[in-house]
């Protein structure tokens, strides 16, 4: 998506980001009232839908729509990096849909070097800023796991001194 055609456009993203920015965006979720904003696009003759576009597309701040309310977080690229960690892969290998939940957590190319112990320390700190499609993407592959792969990643989990 190109940038938006009009001044108010410009005025108004920015405003937006400002807003997040003061609230402790990209270091934490902010969430702004969805009909707040929507009135304030509409009362400018902008469409609310193409700016939550541009800030997805062009400024890497993605977002949900939750109730009343709007959540912003920072996108996520995946990093080459992972790709290229097999101390990573070997952890993840045996758990569906495990690796694709790291790599959208974040850049996990600085576990590439990390021991075990440290790489899911620095795992579980970012866990705490996952957004809601992270977190019920996490709930949902450990509820479809059957008991013999639950208690595999929880051998796997206590063999690392997780717990």
């Amino acid at each position: 998506m190109t940038a938006p055609d009009s001044q108010a456009y410009g005025s108004f993203i920015t405003t937006i980001i400002c807003n997040l920015e003061k609230n402790g965006f990209p270091e934490k979720q902010v969430a702004l009232p969805m009909e707040k904003l929507w009135e304030s696009a509409h009362n400018k003759g902008l469409n609310l839908n193409k700016v939550l576009e541009f800030l997805k597309e062009k400024k890497d701040i993605d977002h949900k729509k939750d109730g009343e309310r709007i959540v912003f977080f920072k996108k996520v690229e995946i990093s080459d990096n992972i790709q290229n960690s097999t101390e990573t892969q070997d952890v993840v290998k045996d758990m569906p849909n495990m690796g694709n939940i790291f790599n959208e957590m974040g850049n996990l190319g600085d576990m590439k070097n990390m021991n075990m112990k440290d790489m899911f320390a620095q795992a579980s700190a970012m866990m705490k800023n996952l957004n809601p499609q992270q977190l019920d993407a996490i709930k949902s592959m450990y509820e479809n796991m059957d008991e013999d792969q639950k208690n595999e990643m929880m051998k796997k989990a206590k063999d690392m001194g997780m717990f």
